[in-house]
């Protein structure tokens, strides 16, 4: 491989000591490409034009000298080194060049100038190593610029503390990132070390960090999350995390400080939702097992109350019976629509529509003193969710101003339509982005505590005087909106009024239609229906109800027994009439699909208190079915009856 040669400019006005220079670098060991100039004018123009490693100088040329060629080389930066060859050998020249920046001086006479290709060699060499250095220098710098950057760009708080053996706590390094984290200038912290544990840490969970740095003393890595206080007042959770590097006899702790307080909201909304999951559940079990005893109950007054005058002295007695049952059934229904296991009939609706036919009930229900006003989406605001369960929420939430607004106010209505982001949706943990159609119903009136917002979708809390209110209200509209799919979420401070905000998945205004619904009128019957009910009081009040309006009624006490009486059965079965739950391993929708398998002509009746997880709104409006909810009347069991039996047939 060829050596690539060396490219000087050599400017000397007298062309005797070029000869003689010339003639040093044929000594050389290297290759050389000479340009040489004589003035100034012919050496800067070299110098512009070409592209050198080294330049060599003459001290004394003509109306120029070898202090000008410096300040030409060095002013313009060209980065090139300049040695200076001259015939003087004064020490003070060769001082002042050297000061003035040059690399070398080498003195022209013969013996002196044999030494001119060792002085090249070691100039470009130092050179190399100089521009090498200089490399690695803003390599470096920039390589802190960088990490620097990344500091600042990263939101939590580094620092870098020294646990001295005297047990002096030394602040080493300090990111700028902790006046965005505490509102805090830079220099509170430099200096004071204790600034961070005794004024920012709140002074509840200063023994938590106190804990901490006592790990941290004892040579152990150590992570924990606590509160501080801002600057400005703002209470935030943060999470600090350390570790630890022993240093001869010093600690060295490096940590970083991240705010989690979104993170922490987060978590208690999610708690929030499991436990009222948890207690959903216990809810409709509750509701549940009362539904059936209710049905006894109010069925059998029913009954009675058929048999006897209205002057008689016990009707009034049963009717009080009836009264009551009637208060309790409205109770385990909230609480079925708080547990979110109620059968729903959801169809596409326009939530205007629905907010507007509701204007003359909810003025008179909120009363003259307060301004109802509503501010109703320019678009078709569609939704798919149960006409009534809807309506019942705006009813509950209506209420609840007005009893927030004892002196008057404002209630305020408004519907529209929204397109939540995924960042959006963050702190809306059970909502996917996407396009959802927004209800906000919003009060002037005296707000929500701190302390209380938490609770205020739990059953049966409630602020009011005792026979004010069962505390469902909210539950039930809680309720309503998760089953329907959708998200409510309350923003309240005392005094200020509170704003509830609910939002339901987005349907398509196309499924729109206007339904008129038709109830028959309750007749006798003289079809045969397939009675299956476990409760023994229950299966007996069905029966003589269905027996007294002319059916013909088979019984079964559970799913098998039913599809024993139906093979045994030789003639058409019109009707089944089946609890979904019942014990053993089939359920009424199971027995419903046995059944329709022997008798594809046969309608299906499903009575129940409990069905969550077990039948689905969709399964008992498939085939030729209906659904009844416990607890009912003999009266509405007999319509729903005539009702289902005389319903189109669907193939």
């Amino acid at each position: 491989m060829r050596e690539t040669a060396i490219r000087i400019l050599y400017i000397d006005d007298y062309y005797l000591d070029r000869e003689l220079v010339r003639a040093a670098l044929k000594e050389a060991d290297f290759a050389i490409e000479l340009t040489e100039a004589a003035t100034q004018v012919e050496f800067e123009a070299k110098l512009k034009q070409g592209e050198y490693d080294l330049v060599l100088s003459d001290f004394n040329i003509l109306g120029y000298n070898g202090l000008q060629v410096l300040d030409t080389v060095l002013n313009n930066n060209y980065n090139i080194p300049v040695i200076i060859v001259t015939g003087t050998g004064s020490e003070e020249i060769a001082v002042k060049t050297l000061k003035r920046g040059a690399a070398d001086y080498v003195i022209k006479s013969p013996r002196h100038i044999q030494r001119l290709p060792n002085t090249i060699k070691t100039v470009l060499e130092r050179e190399k190593l100089k521009r090498h250095n200089k490399q690695a220098e803003i390599a470096l710098r920039e390589s802190q610029e960088q990490l620097q950057q990344i500091v600042n760009s990263i939101k939590d708080h580094i620092y870098v503390t020294e646990l001295t053996e005297t047990g002096e706590r030394i602040n080493r390094y300090i990111s700028t990132n902790v006046k965005n984290l505490t509102g805090y200038p830079l220099e509170e912290f430099i200096n004071n070390w204790s600034f961070w544990s005794t004024q920012v840490i709140h002074p509840v969970d200063r023994d938590v960090a106190a804990a901490q740095a006592r790990r941290l003393a004892q040579g152990h890595d150590s992570e924990v999350e606590y509160r501080m206080v801002r600057a400005d007042g703002e209470v935030i959770w943060v999470r600090d995390s350390a570790r630890i590097e022993k240093q001869g006899n010093s600690i060295l702790v490096y940590g970083v400080v991240g705010d989690i307080t979104e993170r922490k909201q987060l978590e208690e909304q999610l708690q929030q939702s499991q436990k009222l999951e948890a207690l959903g559940r216990l809810a409709g079990g509750i509701a549940h097992d009362f539904n059936n005893i209710l049905t006894i109950i109010l069925g059998n007054c029913d009954l009675a109350l058929n048999q006897v005058y209205q002057n008689d002295p016990i009707y009034s007695e049963l009717d009080g019976i009836k009264t009551a049952g009637r208060k309790a059934t409205s109770l385990t229904r909230q609480l079925l629509a708080f547990s979110r296991q109620q059968i729903l009939q959801p169809q596409v609706l326009d939530l205007n529509v629905v907010v507007d036919s509701m204007n003359q009930m909810l003025q008179r229900l909120i009363g003259s003193d307060i301004e109802l006003i509503t501010e109703l989406s320019t678009q078709i605001a569609p939704i798919k969710a149960d006409h009534s369960q809807i309506e019942q929420v705006i009813m509950n939430l209506a209420i609840n101003a007005r009893d927030a607004m004892p002196q008057g106010g404002i209630l305020k209505i408004k519907t529209d339509i929204v397109t939540l982001t995924q960042r959006a949706v963050r702190d809306l943990i059970d909502l996917e982005a996407g396009p959802y159609t927004v209800l906000t119903i919003q009060d002037t009136g005296t707000g929500i505590d701190n302390d209380i917002a938490p609770h205020i979708f739990d059953p049966f809390f409630t602020t009011k005087e005792a026979g004010k209110g069962t505390g469902l209200g909210l539950a039930t509209v809680h309720g309503i909106i998760k089953q329907s799919n959708g998200h409510i979420c309350v923003d309240s401070y005392p005094q200020k009024g509170t704003l509830f905000t609910i939002y339901l998945p987005k349907a398509e205004a196309a499924e729109l239609e206007v339904k008129t619904i038709v109830i028959p009128q309750a007749e006798q019957g003289t079809e045969t229906i397939l009675l299956v009910e476990d409760e023994d009081m229950i299966r007996d009040l069905a029966r003589r109800t269905l027996a007294k309006s002319g059916y013909i009624v088979l019984e079964a006490k559970n799913g098998y027994e039913a599809i024993e009486v139906s093979n045994q059965h030789l003639g058409q079965i019109h009707l089944l009439l089946t609890d979904v739950i019942m014990p053993g391993k089939l359920p009424g929708d199971q027995l419903a699909k046995s059944i329709v398998a022997l008798r594809p002509d046969i309608k299906i009746l499903y009575i129940s208190g409990h069905t969550k997880d077990i039948i689905s709104p969709q399964d008992i409006m498939n085939h030729n079915s209906g659904f009844l909810q416990k607890p009912f009347t003999p009266n509405t069991l007999v319509h729903k009856v005539r009702e289902v039996l005389t319903s189109p047939q669907l193939t």
